[in-house]
Parts: C-alpha cells; sequence; structure tokens
C-alpha cells in the first residue's frame, strides 16, 4: 500500500529483532549504518521493548531519533513487543514517543486461531497429518491454550511447538525407515513426544528463571 502510494521506494519489509541489532553493533557496525541500508522501506523492530531494560544499549534511542528527524519522510518504523514493555519504552522517552504517534494493539488469537495457523504452517512446511493426528492436535493446541504455566499464547508459540513437532517426527521416520510415501506424515505419536517434550521444557525455563 504504502509502495502503490509512492510513499516508500520499495516494497521490501527489513525485520531486525533487538538481538540481532546489538549483535551487529558489537562487531563494530553503527546503528546509523544499518538503518542507511534500509532506506526507502519498511523496517520492523521486534522486541524493541528489550532496549529499555539494556544498560549498555539505552544510549540507541538518542541515536535512533536524530536518524529519525535527519531522514523524514524516507523511511517507515515500526517498534514491535510486548505490550507493556512498549509502553514504558515510549512514555519514558517523550521525544520518542512524539515521534510515534500510531500506535497498535494486537488481541491474543483464540484457540481456533492457532489452530488454523497451525495447519497452514503445517502445510507450508510440505507435511500433512493423518486423521488421528488432525483431531489430536485441536486437543493439544486447547491443552497449551489453557496452561497457565505458558506464557506465550500467541504465534510464537505456535512456532517453537511446531520446531519440535517436526524434529520429533524427524527422528521417528529416519529411526523407523519410512516409506518415500509417509515421509512427510505426521502421526498422532508425533504430536504426543512433542507435546510433552515442549510443555516439559517451558516448565524447566520457567523454573530457572526463578
Amino acid at each position: 500500500m504504502y509502495y502503490s502510494r509512492g510513499l516508500i521506494k520499495a516494497k521490501s519489509i527489513v525485520e531486525f529483532d533487538k538481538d540481532e541489532i546489538v549483535s551487529m553493533l558489537e562487531e563494530g557496525i553503527k546503528l546509523e549504518d544499518i538503518l542507511n541500508k534500509s532506506l526507502g522501506k519498511v523496517v520492523l523492530i521486534d522486541k524493541a521493548h528489550l532496549f529499555l531494560d539494556d544498560e549498555n544499549y539505552k544510549e540507541l534511542l538518542p541515536i535512533l531519533i536524530k536518524f529519525l528527524d535527519a531522514h523524514k519522510n524516507k523511511m517507515i518504523l515500526v517498534l514491535s513487543g510486548e505490550k507493556t514493555g512498549i509502553e514504558k519504552l515510549l512514555l519514558l522517552n517523550p521525544a520518542l514517543n512524539y515521534r510515534f504517534p500510531i500506535w497498535l494493539d494486537f488481541e491474543d488469537y483464540s484457540e481456533s486461531d492457532l489452530y488454523e495457523i497451525c495447519i497452514d504452517t503445517i502445510k507450508n512446511k510440505g507435511f500433512n497429518l493423518t486423521d488421528e493426528a488432525n483431531n489430536y492436535l485441536k486437543q493439544v493446541i486447547y491443552e497449551l491454550y489453557n496452561d497457565n504455566n505458558l506464557s506465550l499464547k500467541n504465534g510464537l508459540m505456535i512456532k517453537s511447538y511446531l520446531d519440535r513437532l517436526i524434529r520429533v517426527q524427524s527422528v521417528r521416520v529416519y529411526n523407523e525407515k519410512v516409506s518415500t510415501k509417509e515421509l512427510n506424515t505426521i502421526e498422532k505419536i508425533d504430536i504426543e513426544i512433542s507435546k510433552k517434550q515442549f510443555i516439559d521444557k517451558r516448565r524447566i525455563n520457567l523454573k530457572t528463571m526463578f
């Protein structure tokens, strides 16, 4: 939409997260150089709220503000992150808040939304589900969504779970020496094992945090 109206020069969306930017800075690349390469595009900085908690990188905010002022109308910059953290980041920095007048709050997905995301992602990765696995997957999504020990109830949770599911399935088909036809088929046992591993790992991480 922005491109079609001539507001940006390229259709590209450039995405960074806080960790990627920090990694580049530690390699000696300046923030100005990182952003300069993205002029004329939409730039999304994810996990932006984490800059507020990092004493070593708070000075990046004045640099960011200066860059935006120097290149006004040459870039569309989006800061994304956890709601409370983003609010705190902007409200504690009036100069930054002033330059981001549009705030969008995305509600958590419902259980059915997460299931649809899950199915679409599985298909896009070239996998398919048996009928039994498909029915069980709905149950697992319900369990994950209603598990109070899991803090994430969004697409990132599903991505993390599916990464584990596909690893479990890959190990199984390798060990069982399945036929080529079954190579990309996800079965109920794959979902059972990956669910247990996923929940156990999340609970271990939660205990470590506290």
